[in-house]
């Protein structure tokens, strides 16, 4: 309510050293079943599960809830700039109508957005800052304007450092699996600082799932702000 935007989870499934997926992209399975349906579990807590456009193209979604009940299936959000999001997608063709497309604001004018619109989904123009969308906005827009309180984003590796370096992360889900990927492989987050300049983290519970280790953390804004009432 503070932010003005919804509570942000980010959830990856990665290697012991940090890989969602090997060099080929493919990433199924690295976790566990047991890890895979904590997570539908973790998606139906949400208002909203969101991706990049890579995402997308890559893996080819539906961003529901399948392996626990729910009563309420959460939106499905993708956020892409130009509208790359094909029309014979599981999403689009399954989910329209619960799909939230964050994008330009000249997409809009677009051939293929009239015909997004007319499968049903909901396209939101967020401006363009320095060639890439304003997530901030469309996070608020989100909230704002589709009653969506909490997200839960699911990739890929450029939608989460986006995320992570604009501070837009309350909450992080890594579910580390005991294999090694090598350096070849598709990391968490694509890009880098210093280790000055590091993000860093808290830490507040581990959990096994199977033969993996889930890692829950909050960011240390969160911790601040909320340590004379959690300890």
């Amino acid at each position: 309510m503070r932010e003005k935007r919804p509570f942000v989870s980010l959830k990856f499934g990665a290697t012991l050293d940090g890989m969602i997926a090997d060099k080929n992209g493919n990433s199924k399975w690295i976790t566990s079943p047991e890890s895979r349906k904590f997570v539908h579990l973790l998606r139906s807590y949400h208002n909203a599960v969101m991706v990049g456009i890579g995402t997308v193209l890559k893996d080819d979604p539906l961003l529901n809830v399948r392996e626990v009940e729910t009563e309420i299936q959460p939106k499905a959000v993708v956020v892409v700039k130009s509208l790359k999001i094909p029309v014979h997608s599981r999403i689009v063709k399954e989910r329209a109508r619960d799909l939230i497309v964050l994008t330009a604001q000249e997409s809009l004018f677009s051939y293929k957005a009239g015909i997004l619109k007319d499968f049903g989904v909901t396209l939101v123009p967020v401006y363009d800052l320095g060639g890439k969308l304003d997530l901030r906005e469309g996070l608020e827009l989100l909230r704002k304007e589709y009653g969506i309180y909490s997200v839960m984003s699911e990739g890929g590796s450029k939608l989460a450092w986006e995320l992570l370096t604009k501070d837009l992360i309350d909450k992080f889900y890594f579910f580390y699996a005991p294999k090694v990927l090598g350096s070849e492989g598709v990391p968490m987050f694509e890009g880098g600082v210093e280790i000055e300049n590091a993000f860093n983290l808290e830490i507040f519970h581990l959990q096994k799932f199977g033969k993996d280790l889930l890692v829950k953390s909050y960011s240390l804004r969160l911790i601040e702000e909320f340590k004379d009432c959690c300890h």
